[in-house]
């Protein structure tokens, strides 16, 4: 018996070793087994189809806005604007989308509508991209303070072109983007791993993830490398700002509403999402497949809190230890090597 047990633990242990991703997505697998067994025993509706349904609408907008942060961190640099540039994009589109559609506008023509204001918003998060970018890259202005400031900018801007006011009353062709589901998978999701997907072919298959990789690592090291380190760093933070720009449409379309203060809590959910993912504080490492399933482990674990109906301030006191546990770790990992 004994001996039986120990052949299957060594099959299970191999076969652990041998999957084809990191050990941060490795560990977060086992992790986030642990955390659904744990939430089913206590509550047996955490593993309903309603359930699933909830934390597949939840996932989408802080998850894109992982990825956002994500390829900015690995490049070495660090973006805190992402929420900003996410209002303000999906602000743009949504005034454009109220201003043009009426009542006499036809199917066809509401969803061209929809369309071009989905580009305005991309165009919106490319262009604060390529700001945060030249600040940085350019100007030599530490990542931290550029985007602490732009974040401001954004956000300020955002009050002013609203007044204040949240913008709400969308075509609901646009409305389909953040509410449809197929089941208990919601199309908000399948957008989200469709971009997921994009970014990690992005990261691991081209030339530009290669040379982001090597600019995280060592900047100087690049540049000896005949790495034109400044234009990769300016196409991180303006894609950067394109998934920021998605993100806000995930956003406004499921709520049907858009306010320039939307989602102030996300900044810090997205740093430890991408930190617990992998994603190395100093650049140079990171892997979509980790940082998947780092979002759907904190995404367990926001949820569990619901369930136990813990207040969103010990949510906050609980995400702002959580990240400063990993970060502590992170850091001994680096002594130790």
């Amino acid at each position: 018996m004994v001996k039986t047990l120990r052949q299957y633990y060594n099959k299970v242990t191999n076969f652990y070793r041998n999957i084809n991703i990191n050990d941060s997505a490795k560990n977060l697998i086992v992790i986030s087994i642990l955390i659904l067994v744990f939430l089913t025993l206590k509550n047996p509706r955490f593993i309903s189809v309603n359930s699933l349904k909830s934390m597949a609408f939840q996932i989408p907008e802080i998850g894109i806005l992982v990825l956002a942060i994500s390829i900015v961190m690995i490049a070495g640099g660090i973006d805190l604007s992402i929420v900003g540039i996410a209002n303000l994009s999906s602000i743009t589109a949504a005034l454009f989308m109220i201003n043009t559609v009426s009542d006499s506008t036809t199917p066809g023509m509401r969803m061209l509508i929809v369309l071009i204001a989905i580009i305005i918003a991309g165009i919106v998060g490319i262009i604060s991209g390529i700001l945060n970018g030249l600040l940085v890259a350019y100007m030599k202005i530490a990542p931290i303070l550029v985007t602490l400031g732009t974040m401001s900018l954004f956000t300020g801007v955002a009050v002013v072109i609203t007044k204040g006011t949240a913008v709400y009353n969308f075509p609901e062709e646009f409305l389909y983007i953040g509410t449809k589901t197929f089941g208990f998978i919601t199309f908000p999701f399948v957008i989200f791993l469709i971009l997921a997907l994009l970014v990690g072919l992005l990261l691991s298959k081209t030339a530009f993830g290669r040379r982001i990789y090597m600019i995280g690592t060592n900047i100087k090291a690049a540049n000896f490398a005949g790495i034109k380190t400044k234009v990769n760093i300016l196409y991180a933070y303006m894609f950067s700002g394109f998934l920021a720009a998605m993100a806000g449409i995930m956003m406004i379309a499921k709520t049907n509403s858009a306010k320039a203060d939307y989602g102030s809590s996300y900044v810090l959910q997205a740093i430890l999402i991408a930190i617990l993912g992998g994603v190395d504080p100093d650049g140079g490492e990171g892997r979509v497949s980790g940082i998947i399933m780092s979002i759907i482990t904190v995404q367990f674990i926001s949820t569990g809190f619901t369930m136990l109906r813990i207040n969103d301030f010990v949510k906050g006191v609980a995400w702002g230890a959580l990240l400063l546990f990993v970060i502590i770790l992170k850091v001994r990992n680096h002594v130790k090597e």
